[in-house]
């Protein structure tokens, strides 16, 4: 089935010790890291960060994929990331992480038990080029569409790929073709290949724009420009040739996904709405048996500034997402929306709609304040036959499941070692309630 950059200073600002520390140390972002803490990608700078705690991954996704995780268990994480200005037009990005996580959760397919972190992986590495009008971006990264995504939803694992975009005052197209992680069934191994294009214009504060998925798998994939030419729909793909399949399967090797979006963005406000069409049925003989696979999602921010009356600048942000059960899912092999078991869209298995709703305060002694509540509901589709993924008869007979959770996050900033501490404490309820806490240290070099 079925996301650039530069600053004045040269590489050599950097200093030697900071790159030892990138290549033998640490990494930033894995699947289910917090992304809170944003540094300016104009600027040379390093960030390491430190985890320690429990995780929390969406039920829903834990109960429809293969993750093999524990709630109850603490782990550690080790994250590094780095943002090398080389010139005014090219610059480098790096994240790279270690964890005793299973590797699963990280996108790999090798850990050492008897090592502290067991596991590791370079989730970033990759070089931007920004011209007056075109954009290039080269290495490992997730070069999906850029989209506001609320931190409930853990981010999709990065492939190797290229992006480029090319972009007026009023219009924009872009292009990507990405890795995904392979996949393995009984002794083959599957081949992934994400694609992606979009057309948007501009108007005022707002973005409008159509874009396609393309998600490909075969036993070996090479150049074919019949399936990831950018100036074809590749919804229409099919229609010039026979449909390849794989013995085993009942899909074929192919999965598209159109995109309808529209951005607004205007001063200290910004809002988003994204949707997803997988599947759409049109001939009444075929709805009344297959389920349509749509996704709609929502996302809104405002940051309101400190006045008389308001004595602490917080911001607010909510999100909404509603789908059918089946979005992402693709009977084909391996053709899902995932990476490594990990949704690409603001979405989870089995999703019917999740609600998510923040408010962070920040004070003037350097301290932050969040407080985020959500709640889903979901089903549980992986218990399911392949065949009957998108049978709405088999699709309403699966009981429905709630959850929700309250997570409260304290961040303090010790300038003296320029240092961010966060303590970040959650209770979730689903099939009774539990409770999870983590504590993060976030160390900032920036020459």
């Amino acid at each position: 089935m079925n996301n650039n950059y530069y600053s004045k200073d040269s590489v050599i600002n950097i200093s030697s010790h900071a790159l030892l520390l990138f290549l033998f140390i640490v990494p930033l972002q894995i699947s289910c890291a917090d992304t809170s803490q944003q540094t300016s990608i104009d600027h040379n700078w390093l960030r390491l960060k430190v985890n320690y705690g429990r995780v929390f991954i969406l039920p829903s996704l834990l109960a429809n994929s293969n993750l093999e995780f524990s709630e109850e268990t603490t782990y550690s994480d080790l994250f590094s990331s780095v943002n090398i200005k080389i010139n005014e037009n090219i610059s480098y990005s790096g994240i790279l992480q270690l964890s005793n996580l299973p590797h699963i959760m990280i996108g790999t397919k090798l850990s050492r038990p008897d090592f502290p972190l067991s596991t590791g992986r370079i989730q970033e590495s990759k070089i931007n080029y920004q011209g007056e009008s075109f954009f290039l971006s080269i290495g490992r990264a997730n070069f999906l569409e850029v989209i506001h995504r609320a931190d409930i939803f853990a981010p999709p694992v990065s492939g190797d790929g290229f992006c480029w975009t090319i972009y007026s005052d009023s219009w924009e197209f872009k292009h990507s073709i990405q890795s995904l992680p392979s996949e393995y069934f009984e002794t083959v191994v599957f081949r992934r290949l994400l694609n992606y294009h979009h057309l948007a214009t501009s108007f005022g504060s707002s973005k409008v724009g159509a874009g396609e998925y393309f998600i490909v798998s075969a036993p070996s994939l090479g150049i074919d420009l019949h399936r990831i030419n950018p100036f074809m729909p590749y919804s229409l793909v099919s229609h010039d040739s026979y449909d390849e399949t794989y013995p085993g399967f009942l899909g074929d090797l192919d999965n598209a996904i159109i995109k309808i979006f529209w951005n607004w963005n205007y001063k200290n406000s910004l809002f988003t709405i994204n949707l997803y069409i997988d599947e759409l049925h049109i001939d009444s003989w075929d709805r009344k048996v297959k389920n349509d696979a749509i996704l709609l999602t929502v996302f809104g921010r405002h940051n309101f500034a400190a006045s008389a009356k308001l004595r602490f600048p917080f911001t607010i942000e909510g999100a909404f997402s509603l789908s059918n059960p089946n979005f992402g899912e693709h009977k084909g092999p391996f053709t899902a929306a995932n990476s490594a078991n990990f949704p690409l869209f603001t979405m989870s298995p089995g999703l019917k709609s999740l609600g998510f709703f923040k408010v962070l305060l920040r004070t003037h002694n350097h301290t932050t304040v969040a407080v985020s509540i959500y709640r889903e509901k979901w089903v549980r589709i992986s218990s399911l036959a392949t065949i009957d993924l998108n049978i709405k008869s088999a699709l309403d007979n699966l009981p429905i499941e709630q959850d929700s959770r309250l997570a409260i996050s304290f961040q303090q900033y010790l300038s003296t070692f320029k240092t961010h501490v966060n303590i970040l404490a959650w209770s979730h309820a689903h099939v009774g309630i539990k409770s999870g806490a983590k504590i993060s240290f976030i160390y900032e070099f920036n020459p």
